[in-house]
């Protein structure tokens, strides 16, 4: 879950969020929001399924994340993180 606090109101097209893996950097898992309207200074949480996986084996370690909002300049915006996260068979 994001907590979303734009600083002027406007449209998001959709807030998609990677995990990418530590051993070759591809996102291996991912999800999509559909749109959504933001009020500035209003916090906003949003939930992002991550319901679409590409070809990563298990074991597999995470080692970022990144969340992109999609929208004009006023909510438009990119976050990343370092984690670590671990899947095992």
């Amino acid at each position: 879950m994001l907590d979303l606090a734009p600083p002027a109101d406007g449209p998001v097209l959709y807030v998609r969020v990677y995990l990418h893996s530590m051993r070759n950097g591809i996102a291996c898992l991912s999800g999509t929001t559909g749109s959504m309207v933001l009020n500035a200074g209003q916090h906003t949480t949003v939930e992002v399924p991550l319901d679409s996986a590409d070809v990563c084996a298990t074991p597999e370690t995470m080692a970022t994340m990144d969340a992109i909002v999609e929208g004009p300049v006023q909510v438009a915006s990119r976050q990343a993180w370092s984690i670590r996260y671990v899947f095992t068979p």
